[in-house]
């Protein structure tokens, strides 16, 4: 997640659907240019959402295929938080009226990804639709800690989070595009989303460690195995690599 964690009321069974904004629905990103600087969080806001989920699965799977154990990725589903009332969600009753800098999180329950379309959108102003996909990226890091069962403390769950994001946002994008993507940007986002003091082991970081966390995956946290075949401690993901 990118803020603090409210408590959220009891675990329920079933996931509910977002009434206020549609679901996710239009598979196919819209047919226009991409522009890393060009508004997106208009009319197109989901197709561009889908569109940047399904560039996460395609950089992720790839590479968890190529270790040792050959985890499988499933996919994270994706959903908005409704604005007004509650979202029912695998991890409880969201609200931002109750908890409103929980603009973005990930429910390990349901594995699905959950954000404030109107938080999205601010991003998408401030800094360029390179920000809004980094938040993304920032929660599928969490459903990757997930799948691989990695444990530790908030602060490193978060950390690590930021790290793959840049590890992901160093990559999706093309060499066209990433010259698009303006990297001190990046680092004012993630300086903008860091604790306002420091939280220690329940934290998510304060401002500078987020850039740096964020700076060392962008950076290429990337060595060659010993048999020249593939990479290993990408942001400390537990992998073995063939």
């Amino acid at each position: 997640m990118l803020f603090k964690l409210y408590p959220i009321g009891p675990i329920v069974a079933v996931l509910g659907l977002v009434a206020t904004l549609a679901a996710v629905v239009a598979p196919v990103a819209p047919a226009i240019a991409y522009n890393a600087t060009a508004p997106h969080a208009g009319k197109y806001l989901d197709n561009w959402m889908e569109y940047g989920h399904k560039r996460l699965d395609g950089y992720w799977s790839p590479i968890l295929a190529r270790s040792a154990k050959k985890p499988a990725l499933p996919s994270p589903g994706f959903s908005w938080i409704n604005q007004t009332g509650g979202t029912q969600t695998g991890c409880g009753v969201i609200s931002l009226d109750d908890a409103p800098n929980q603009d973005a999180f990930y429910c390990e329950d349901d594995r699905v990804l959950y954000f404030n379309a109107d938080f999205l959108k601010a991003v998408d102003s401030d800094f360029g639709w390179p920000g809004v996909e980094a938040v993304v990226a920032h929660e599928y890091g969490h459903h990757l800690q997930k799948v691989l069962h990695i444990g530790g403390t908030t602060f490193e769950l978060e950390q690590q989070a930021d790290c793959l994001s840049g590890s992901a946002m160093s990559r999706i994008f093309g060499p066209t595009e990433k010259t698009k993507v303006d990297v001190d940007q990046m680092k004012a986002l993630f300086n903008m989303l860091g604790d306002d003091k420091d939280h220690g082991d329940a934290g998510h970081g304060l401002g500078a460690q987020r850039v740096i966390a964020f700076m060392r995956g962008w950076n290429g946290d990337t060595a060659w195995s010993p048999k020249g075949n593939s990479f290993y401690n990408l942001c400390d993901l537990p992998l073995l690599w063939l």
